[in-house]
């Protein structure tokens, strides 16, 4: 594990997406960042944009098969995750599917936000069950956890009976935590895939505690 920045920023996870494969990271980012993901994660690494942007971690969702992509992204750049796995553009006013989708490889949640027949497009063409709902008064659940194939981490804010509809859609151990000394939205504190992570600076001890808990502790 090793905790990162993006020039003084703790929340990584807005400026990275990453699969067992390879890791996808903003433009600008620093060696050290770069390195610091390579080595953790064990992928290969690839500088990319959306929109010419930088913020990839809250433009992509992803995991081993597919990248969901906003229809604001540039051709080329398209190209630039499709050498790696397959694509689908998502057609909504919603852009930002790394904040409004939380999936892996068994199954997709997704947020109030989305458009209904967008949510059918990607159960159809993703062949994953999509469950769409909002976390207590937070509709967007991308934000609000993380998950990988061997478990999911989500905020102390969502309920109980929320959690229970994630492990039957994600089929894996749920918990609850937090990032950068308390921060309720995980997904914004880290890049990860089943292989290791990497952390914003400021996530505590007993913060990564409950992350290696949830991680390994598959039910």
């Amino acid at each position: 594990m090793r905790k990162l920045t993006h020039y003084g920023n703790p929340n990584i996870g807005v400026f990275g997406v990453a699969n067992n494969k390879v890791s996808f990271l903003s433009s600008d980012v620093t060696k050290k960042f770069l390195v610091g993901v390579k080595e953790n994660l064990k992928t290969e690494v690839q500088r990319v944009t959306i929109a010419n942007g930088n913020v990839i971690g809250m433009h992509v969702a992803m995991n081993n098969k597919i990248a969901l992509l906003p229809w604001i992204a540039e051709k080329e750049e398209v190209e630039k995750f499709r050498e790696f796995l397959d694509v689908l553009i998502i057609k909504t006013r919603k852009n930002a599917l790394g904040n409004n989708l939380l999936m892996n490889d068994k199954g997709i949640i997704a947020s109030i936000n989305l458009e209904k027949e967008v949510v059918k497009e990607i159960e159809d063409k993703t062949g994953l069950e999509v469950l769409r709902i909002k976390f207590g008064e937070y509709k967007t659940v991308g934000s609000l956890g993380f998950a990988n194939n061997k478990g999911c981490l989500l905020s102390y804010h969502v309920k109980e009976s929320e959690k229970e509809k994630v492990k039957d859609i994600l089929k894996v151990y749920v918990g609850e935590g937090s990032v950068n000394m308390g921060s309720q939205f995980i997904r914004l504190g880290i890049i990860r895939n089943d292989t290791g992570y990497v952390l914003g600076e400021e996530t505590t001890g007993i913060e990564i505690a409950q992350i290696e808990e949830v991680l390994d502790y598959i039910k």
